[in-house]
């Protein structure tokens, strides 16, 4: 008659033979030790691309009038910047917008406000000027801004290649202070990065005085040139996360 005890004791080495078994046939391994690091880049480029956003508004007594005064606004200007050189896909038009007009000398509605806006790529910062220039001389009453950017992806490339850098060389420093070697990378994630830029021209004052020429009283003449002002530098930020093994 076998004891209580060896009873446990065999049941003890069976439990733990299955686990052995168990483990070895999911092919389970111990998980790998690992640091986890984020690196940054930062670069500073020279623009080569500018969206120009321009406003088109026109006032009429019913909804499908003043489309109408603005569809004629908006074609003829589409003309001219494509003209002056800006491709088909790059010219768009978008937010349609209609309000309500107002008499204030009789404090009354007044027919109806409609207006849209009008974005145009200029793939030559260059020719940003003469874009605008075109484009109020064929009708425009408003520039909302000038954003400038860099599209060239070689430039993009080079941030996340520095990036890459800076975190493998925060992540042997961090290796080294703990006493191990720094293994191999386990995941690589891109976790984002922002552009920052003084280059978003508003012409303010200067766009103030052409309207008032291009739209009526009081008239000024001519029309003063507009400003080419340079537009400056773009600063983009990279951030990776990388995983090693150590």
């Amino acid at each position: 008659m076998k004891s209580p005890v060896a009873g446990i004791a065999i049941g003890f080495l069976l439990a733990l033979a299955a686990v052995v078994v168990g483990t070895k046939w999911l092919g389970a391994r111990p998980m790998p030790h690992v640091i986890t690091v984020t690196g940054e880049s930062r670069l500073v480029g020279q623009p080569d691309t500018a969206m120009v956003m321009f406003g088109i508004e026109k006032s009429a007594n019913t909804v499908a009038e003043g489309q109408k005064l603005v569809s004629a606004v908006v074609n003829k200007v589409i003309a001219a910047v494509q003209a002056a050189g800006a491709a088909k896909q790059d010219v768009a038009t978008s937010a349609l917008n209609v309000s309500q007009g107002w008499d204030y000398h009789k404090h009354v509605p007044k027919g109806y406000n409609v207006s849209t806006m009008l974005t145009v790529t200029v793939r030559d910062v260059q020719a940003v000027g003469r874009v605008i220039d075109v484009a109020v001389a064929s009708g425009l009453n408003r520039l909302q801004g000038v954003r400038y950017d860099v599209r060239t992806p070689a430039w993009r490339q080079k941030a996340l290649r520095e990036a890459l850098v800076n975190a493998h060389e925060k992540a042997q420093a961090m290796a080294t202070d703990v006493g191990r070697p720094l293994g191999r990378v386990v995941s690589v994630t891109e976790a984002g990065g922002w552009e920052a830029s003084p280059a978003e021209e508003y012409y303010g004052a200067r766009s103030d005085i052409l309207l008032r020429s291009v739209v009526g009283a009081p008239a000024l003449k001519p029309v003063p040139p507009l400003m080419r002002s340079l537009p400056g530098q773009r600063a983009m930020t990279v951030q990776v996360v990388v995983v090693y093994e150590l």
